[in-house]
């Protein structure tokens, strides 16, 4: 045999004899027990939360937020003078006057669809 080949069979050799000292499936399921996941202090952490949101659903519902400040909050300076808004012009009018429907327009008709599903009519056409 070569050199190379005796190389290669070494190292398959160490690495095939290369084991886990102890019971690994063993170890790992023991382990996994221990790091079991504390279920009551979720529950209790999701009931505190819970409660706490509802009770200040509660308080909110029963105390709304009082509003604190004067009544008017717009200032208004003593230079700056309003004007009233100008009137709709009278001759224009708002809708729109037409002689004939025709001149409007129509409205745009829907296309006809055949909604009746029976099973007569599935048959007779499966059968011509």
């Amino acid at each position: 045999m070569s050199e190379l080949r005796n190389k290669l069979e070494q190292t398959r050799d160490a690495y095939r004899a290369q084991r886990y000292p102890g019971d690994l499936a063993a170890e790992l399921l023991s382990s996994s027990r221990r790091r079991k996941l504390p279920i009551r202090g979720i529950l209790a952490t999701i009931g505190l939360l819970t409660a706490t949101a509802a009770a200040v659903a509660i308080w909110v519902a029963i105390f709304p937020i009082a509003h604190h400040g004067p009544e008017e909050v717009a200032v208004v300076e003593p230079g700056i003078q309003f004007v009233a808004m100008p009137e709709f012009p009278s001759d224009v009018p708002l809708i729109p006057q037409a002689e004939s429907v025709g001149e409007l327009g129509g409205m745009p008709a829907m296309p006809a669809v055949d909604l009746t599903f029976s099973s007569e009519s599935e048959s007779s056409e499966e059968l011509s």
